[in-house]
């Protein structure tokens, strides 16, 4: 006689555009998840949500009608709504994939039909006391680094055992064969969306010395701005006031970013946002290429020795054009930085599988699910 195995629905909610880098670990995730067992679906909250970052069928995708979570002033609306929704869904574990302020309806919804919640928390912010109020209400907080979990230990009052450090996912990136050429280094890249904070501008403001020490030196920014900001618009008026036309080169989007990263010689990641991950420099690292990064957030958990990337200060142009100066100079250098960051990234990935960690969470949570 066998016995039937019982299917656990899991309802995923991203809150944000489904662009950046929360959307991106939530289908690297889903797509190497094992889904015996589970039935996954993937709620996004804003109705012109991309949901491209899912891309796998057996994953349901549902968009709500109107926005939600958008504000304090709309979220007993946006409750009662979620409310109706989950008594249709029936999901028996809620997953908040972006961070709690913004998910608060959710929250409030899913503890009124008895429905444990794990919520991700991403960035490294210092928590709202309405966050501070909604903590207790789920049933597990995931930090996707260690700094990360110990920032919110010290800021969240009785949270401590319920954070677990789950690790981001990420796609497998292999390197590509570069073609040989002339100088050591011609190219650098920088690649996220084009948000205030990631610090765009003070790569700009490093390029004027980069180029008179050498002078072929060029600047990729990839990415794409998103809520109808104009802050390309900025950056663009700001290369042309320091007269990098001839320099710097505004790629967009970048559907393939393992070909981005074939293209260029050195990643810069110029962040100074409280982070919750460092996604560009784990997959810069993972393709073979050297890293200059902020201190910020992880930074140091993902290059650990000077010789798997260099770490400058936050919001310090002359740091960032020393930083490129001293790789362009040293060839021999780069290359040993991008051999040892990648095959410290390939370890780690072996060691530390995010979605091994994700799926027992999932089925742990539905299974201490009451009444």
């Amino acid at each position: 006689m066998t016995t039937k195995r019982t299917t656990r629905s899991v309802l995923v909610v991203e809150t944000g555009s489904g662009l950046g880098g929360s959307a991106r670990a939530l289908g690297e995730m889903l797509r190497s998840l094992d889904m015996s067992g589970l039935r996954v679906t993937a709620l996004f909250t804003r109705p012109d949500a991309s949901t491209e970052r899912i891309d796998r069928e057996d994953v349901e995708i549902l968009k709500t009608v109107r926005p939600l979570c958008r504000g304090p002033e709309r979220w007993l609306r946006d409750a009662i709504y979620l409310y109706r929704l989950f008594s249709h869904l029936r999901p028996a574990v809620v997953h908040l994939n972006n961070e709690l302020y913004s998910s608060a309806p959710v929250i409030l919804a899913a503890r009124s039909r008895n429905i444990p919640i794990v919520c991700h928390l991403r960035s490294q912010r210092r928590p709202t006391r309405i966050e501070k109020l909604l903590a207790p209400l789920c049933r597990r907080l995931v930090a996707i680094s260690r700094s990360g979990q110990m920032h919110f230990r010290r800021r969240l009052p009785g949270a401590g055992r319920r954070i677990e450090v789950i690790r981001d996912s990420f796609a497998n990136i292999k390197p590509y064969k570069r073609e040989e050429r002339d100088m050591p280094a011609t190219r650098l890249g920088m690649t996220s969306n084009l948000v205030r904070g990631k610090g765009h501008e003070y790569v700009l403001e490093a390029m004027p010395r980069i180029l008179r020490m050498f002078p072929r030196t060029r600047l990729v920014i990839a990415g794409r701005t998103i809520n109808g900001d104009n802050y390309d618009i900025e950056l663009r008026r700001r290369s042309e006031s320091l007269r990098l036309t001839e320099s710097v080169a505004f790629a967009g989007w970048q559907d393939d970013i393992a070909r981005f990263l074939g293209d260029i010689d050195i990643l810069i990641d110029a962040s100074y946002l409280p982070e919750g991950y460092r996604h560009t420099i784990v997959e810069a690292m993972q393709a073979g290429v050297p890293v200059i990064a902020t201190d910020v957030g992880p930074a140091r958990e993902i290059i650990r020795t000077a010789a798997e990337g260099m770490i400058v200060p936050p919001r310090d142009a002359e740091s960032l054009a020393e930083a490129v100066c001293t790789l362009l100079e040293n060839p021999c250098r780069m290359r040993e930085m991008a051999r040892n960051g990648r095959r410290a990234v390939v370890e780690r990935r072996r060691s530390d599988s995010g979605t091994t960690k994700m799926e027992h969470l999932y089925r742990t949570t539905a299974l201490s699910r009451r009444g």
